[in-house]
């Protein structure tokens, strides 16, 4: 034997032959599979990584700083290791350009990383690495869903579309919800309310469903996207280093619970629509996915089909990027508001000049607000909250900047070197809308909007970047409309972002003021009054959950009296008769507000005494008179009634329970003098009946929706334009009382058919 080192102690040759052998081969076969870089083309430089774990160190907490400052020394393409996998970093505008347009077949793939076969169980359209052929395919049936639910006409004839008419409603509901939460605790959170407003648009284009701000189903949902952001964006060991992954990692647990719980809800989702599929009736874009997949397994030419399970990772894939992405910038838009008060003051007039305060915006104001599209711009620019895309990876040896690039090399693209470059923007730290104005600053400047990068680029670019800048717009243009934003009083603003899959800001608590002159309900044009009440009803229903309406109606002083006693047949007053009875006596010939809510509008008219019902005459709505020259609500729809506030018509608080404006009067036909002091009264009904809806049409044939299900108060219509949905299956009433299950049912009207879909509250 002989002795090799001191601490191994003596070893006999043929272990030594063995070991050296053993060493050899390795070296050879280190050298056969390291990747011969063609002539002309050179190695790709970097900094020299350390074994296992290559250059993570070097990263730091912040990976789109740290890998910009390496830039500085080795150029706009070099390589680093993370773990035991190399990665080419892109960080130069012309090298990216020139990687994903001008060579974007050889950049078009996604890198085989270990965690993204759990992200939509490996169906994900975003993270699939499916082949180029079959993952386009996927991606034109998405982008054919996504347009034909943005483009179609909404179901008013206020709207361009169906995706302005859900951005302007879900604006409107925002509004209320920021002015309610106000009121009761002084601030707010600009991501908590925001993140689920901008939800309940890509939940009403994919699913055809609208959530209460409170509901748990989509907090959760809410929570979870922001979890999976977190934990993506913080990167997962086992996909650099792949012997991690077979040992415990709390963070691969978490990331696969989150995946399991997504997956288990749009898997619920698509089987509900699956079960429900009308192909004559096509409601929301799962809908048209399950269209098309249906097509191509008819088609026998199609050479490449979508599976079911695909369908899933698809709508996944729009409902988490569709509302993370635009709630973030919208938050950050806040943010901004807040940090640069002069901007926000110059959005404010922009607005008032342009826009007006008479109607919402609207998407085709977006040439005439030049400043709030470069305000825009300037968000996506300076906070780059997408520092970067999502890993590329080659899909043969090509070439970049004269540096040789193997197939199947992951690709980091550094947008948030781009948005910060030096060469590209003069003072890039500063945040300056102007930079994308002309000189006279009427104008956008779109060549330099075009170099802003937030989308990505090419053939993997966001399918939903429209419908995200409309919706940033839209939803921007109505909160500038309506609302002034500033920090709470002695508090400074932290605009620091925190690092993640999209880096959001510091949470925080602001104050969101009503500018002058503004309603949040909308005001109406309503007579000279001696005073005005503000009513809530509800509407009978076999749920114990249901939003609250509010009526702002004029009526007489003998109201006071009349609430506290049984009228003359000695009828409870909270019996249907009893109050047609009311109005009979009372409310004869006064003009009725009902609001509705944002979604269904206001609608003015008359009460008619000669049936059950509120009978509104020659209405409005929303100020504007309505085609129809009645439309009718059946009392006996009103549960709960409920005197929320007295005025007298000169000093009502904005309140976006009331509809009524500050200036806003009417004549009563008795007249008599204001009630004041009056403590708020409520009346309930005792009985349970099956809810009626009467609707007049201009020939004043009376169409007579039957049952509890024919009627609403949350209802997503329009009532005006929606008339023909009230179909003969509707025609029956019913007196048999109600036995409340544990379900809300919610009414969604598409073309000449109502559609029942059930939520569990």
């Amino acid at each position: 034997s002989l002795t090799v080192l001191p601490v191994l102690g003596p070893i006999s040759v043929s272990e030594s032959l063995v070991a050296i052998i053993t060493i050899c081969v390795a070296y050879l076969l280190m050298r056969l599979t390291r990747t011969k870089i063609p002539e002309g083309l050179q190695k790709l430089p970097g900094p020299k990584p350390l074994p296992i774990i290559g250059n993570v160190l070097e990263l730091g907490n912040n990976p789109h700083l740290s890998l910009t400052a390496m830039s500085t020394c080795y150029g706009s393409v070099f390589q680093i290791q993370i773990g035991m996998r190399p990665v080419v970093v892109l960080s130069g505008n012309e090298v990216i350009r020139q990687a994903l347009l001008k060579q974007g077949e050889d950049f078009a793939g996604r890198p085989d990383l270990y965690s993204m076969q759990f992200i939509s169980d490996g169906k994900s359209l975003a993270f699939s690495t499916d082949q180029v052929g079959v993952w386009r395919t996927r991606r034109k049936l998405a982008l054919s869903a996504l347009r034909s639910f943005s483009t179609v006409p909404g179901k008013s004839s206020a709207y361009s579309c169906a995706l302005e008419e859900h951005i302007s409603k879900e604006g409107l509901y925002l509004i209320d919800r920021l002015h309610s939460v106000m009121k009761s605790e002084g601030s707010f959170d600009p991501f908590r309310h925001i993140v689920v407003s901008v939800a309940n648009v890509i939940c009403g284009i994919c699913f055809g469903r609208r959530y209460s701000h409170d509901d748990e189903e989509l907090v959760g949902l809410v929570n979870m996207s922001d979890e999976f952001g977190k934990v993506v964006g913080s990167g997962n060991p086992s996909d650099f280093i792949p012997f991690l992954r077979y040992l415990p990692s709390k963070t691969m647990k978490k990331f696969l619970e989150i995946n399991a719980r997504f997956s288990s809800f749009m898997q619920r989702i698509v089987k509900e629509h699956y079960d429900t599929f009308d192909k004559n009736n096509i409601r929301d874009i799962t809908d048209s996915l399950i269209d098309h997949c249906e097509d191509r397994k008819l088609d026998e030419n199609s050479n490449v089909q979508v599976s079911d399970e695909k369908i899933v990772g698809i709508v996944n894939d729009l409902f988490g990027a569709g509302f993370d992405t635009i709630s973030t910038a919208l938050s950050w838009a806040v943010m901004y508001l807040v940090a640069y008060p002069e901007i926000q003051e110059r959005l404010h007039r922009e607005q008032n000049e342009k826009i007006g305060m008479d109607r919402t915006p609207r998407l085709s104001d977006r040439l005439a607000t030049p400043l709030l599209e470069a305000f825009i711009l300037e968000i996506f620019r300076h906070s780059s909250f997408l520092p970067f895309t999502i890993p590329h990876c080659t899909t043969k040896d090509t070439s970049l900047n004269g540096y040789f690039i193997p197939k199947d090399t992951c690709v980091f693209v550094n947008q948030w070197h781009v948005n910060h470059d030096p060469e590209l923007w003069k003072d890039p730290s500063s945040f300056n809308p102007d930079r994308f104005l002309s000189t006279d600053g009427m104008k956008l400047n779109k060549m330099e909007g075009e170099k802003v990068l937030v989308f990505g680029l090419g053939k993997r670019r966001c399918i939903g970047e429209s419908i995200g800048r409309s919706e940033v717009y839209l939803f921007l243009a109505i909160l500038l409309q309506r609302l002034k934003f500033s920090s709470m009083p002695g508090e400074m603003l932290d605009m620091t972002p925190e690092y993640g899959l999209t880096m959001k800001h510091k949470r925080c608590q602001l104050r969101a003021t009503p500018l002058p002159g503004f309603q949040l309900s909308g005001a109406l044009d309503i007579p000279s009054a001696e005073k005005i009440f503000v009513l809530a009803f509800t509407v009978q229903s076999n749920s114990e959950n249901i939003e609250e309406n509010t009526t702002s109606a004029v009526l007489p002083h003998t109201w006071s009296t009349v609430i506290s006693d049984q009228d003359t047949s000695g009828m409870p007053l909270w019996s249907s008769s009893g109050l047609v009875k009311l109005m009979a006596e009372e409310w004869l010939g006064c003009l009725v507000s009902l609001d509705c809510g944002v979604t269904l509008g206001v609608y003015q008219g008359e009460v008619d005494p000669n049936r059950q019902t509120f009978s509104l005459r020659q209405p409005l709505r929303n100020g504007v008179r309505c085609l129809v020259s009645e439309v009718t609500f059946s009392v006996i729809d009103i549960r709960e009634l409920k005197i929320l506030e007295i005025g007298n018509g000169q000093g009502i608080d904005s309140d976006p329970s009331s509809s009524s404006s500050s200036s806003s009067s009417s004549h009563s036909r008795n007249g008599g003098c204001a009630v004041t002091g009056c403590p708020p009264v409520m009346l309930l009904r005792r009985g349970c009946h099956e809810s009626q809806v009467m609707w007049r049409s201009a020939e004043m044939k009376t169409v007579t929706g039957g049952h509890h299900e024919s009627f609403m108060a949350d209802t997503d219509v329009d009532l005006q334009g929606n008339l023909p949905a009230f179909d003969k299956r509707l025609t029956q009433t019913s007196n048999v009382p109600v036995t409340a299950p544990q379900r809300e049912e919610k009414k969604y009207y598409t073309g000449s058919s109502l559609e029942l879909e059930r939520d569990v509250i």
